[in-house]
């Protein structure tokens, strides 16, 4: 079977990543609902603000547009991921997008398997939050040394720098996130 049509539905090798990410993010949905569980009333209940609260307890602007500027960034640098990838596939390497999008997959599977290790690390080794948003960024650009282009002959080991690259930038990228919503 090449692919498959109802109606405006299309299953094929070239939407068959994105139907399999739909699925799992389902399956995540079904799976917090399922497995986590509501804060009781007490918790939750909004108080009575007093008039002559400290004017401290509000979070200071500056610091929620910084850290949201990191979400956006690391969302920003997911999707270049993408398209820099699927291009350099097709245009330099004479690639396919299905052949684009597969290593694409699997380099998205792979640094979200290492960002969840890397959850564990950084509980243990970084004791800040905003010290690990600026350690990943610096880490991030150099990092982005890998993607450089070499003018290495041969396609394979362009693949690997390029891949590595990458891998570095989406983990780097995924910790930014998870920094930034520790932030705010």
């Amino acid at each position: 079977i090449k692919s498959i049509r109802i109606h405006n539905l299309v299953l094929d090798s070239d939407t068959m990543p994105g139907w399999g990410m739909a699925l799992v993010f389902a399956a995540f949905l079904v799976l917090v609902v399922l497995l986590f569980e509501d804060l009781p009333a007490e918790v939750t209940a909004p108080t009575a603000a007093s008039s002559d609260a400290p004017s401290g307890d509000r979070l200071p602007m500056v610091a929620v547009c910084a850290a949201f500027w990191h979400l956006c960034v690391s969302s920003l640098v997911l999707t270049a991921v993408e398209v820099y990838l699927v291009n350099l596939g097709l245009q330099h390497w004479g690639w396919s997008i299905a052949q684009s999008a597969w290593l694409l997959a699997v380099l998205m599977f792979c640094s979200g398997m290492v960002n969840m290790g890397m959850g564990v690390l950084s509980r243990r080794f970084i004791k800040s939050d905003r010290f690990g948003l600026l350690g990943g960024a610096l880490f991030g650009c150099l990092a982005c040394a890998l993607l450089f282009d070499f003018r290495v002959p041969s396609v394979v080991i362009q693949v690997v720098l390029v891949s590595i690259g990458m891998m570095l930038v989406l983990t780097v990228s995924g910790m930014g996130r998870a920094f930034g919503l520790a932030i705010q």
